[in-house]
């Protein structure tokens, strides 16, 4: 990714390195062949600028770390690509991931529910009453108790 600031540190370098290979004013190109178009006063403003720019590009660099870091694992640059995509794609595959995790959190509540709600007919009393059921008729095990404990406590 080339920003600006470093697009800028990139020509800047290469006019301080025409200079020390030229030795005078006979300014070129860093492969020799194009004289550079500039004035006195165009490489002193660009010159004063390089502190900043090297500021700002640091910032971004910072930066760029940081939300590579926060990615922290590789499982969004899997193929089809090979493991060379850009952040903002690893970023819409992870919205993506979150999106599709959501609607089956959504369809797997609604499930929940009607379990429970199922359940809840038969034993009023809910998950810690009695095991019998509401009209006497059948039993049910501790571990199917324990389930609807589960599913109550994941509601």
């Amino acid at each position: 990714m080339e920003t600006v600031p470093t697009k800028r540190i990139l020509e800047i370098d290469e006019v301080l390195d025409a200079i020390v290979r030229a030795g005078d004013c006979r300014l070129r190109s860093a492969d020799d062949r194009v004289p550079l178009p500039f004035k006195a006063d165009t490489l002193l403003r660009i010159v004063r600028e390089v502190p900043e720019d090297r500021r700002q590009m640091a910032l971004m660099e910072k930066e760029l770390s940081e939300v590579s870091g926060a990615i922290g694992s590789v499982r969004w640059m899997d193929p089809p690509d090979g493991g060379d995509v850009s952040m903002a794609e690893q970023v819409r595959r992870m919205r993506a991931d979150l999106e599709a995790a959501e609607a089956k959190l959504i369809t797997q509540t609604a499930a929940l529910k009607g379990l429970d709600d199922y359940w809840t007919a038969d034993f009023p009393a809910g998950p810690d009453g009695p095991r019998t059921t509401f009209s006497g008729f059948g039993e049910v095990s501790e571990d199917t108790m324990q389930v609807w404990r589960n599913v109550r406590a994941a509601l």
